[in-house]
């Protein structure tokens, strides 16, 4: 993985996307971290992306529907 800057030049298609993204995340997660300012994903989201993938994860083990509380 490579981190550039974003407004350093990134190569183009897909892997751009990539390296735009990861970068982006890198980047803010720094700032968050640093008290400069408060990281742009809210808590409560995160912990929903997490509850999210744990009912997929749960479900492709138990090869059926797994219903998500809440």
């Amino acid at each position: 993985m490579t981190l550039r800057r974003a407004h350093d030049r990134v190569p183009v298609g897909e892997r751009w996307c990539l390296n735009f993204l990861s970068a982006a995340e890198f980047y803010a997660f720094a700032d968050a971290v640093a008290g400069r300012v408060p990281y742009p994903i809210p808590t409560a989201q995160m912990i929903n992306t997490v509850a999210a993938f744990e009912t997929v994860i749960e479900s492709i083990e138990s090869d059926g529907v797994v219903l998500l509380d809440g």
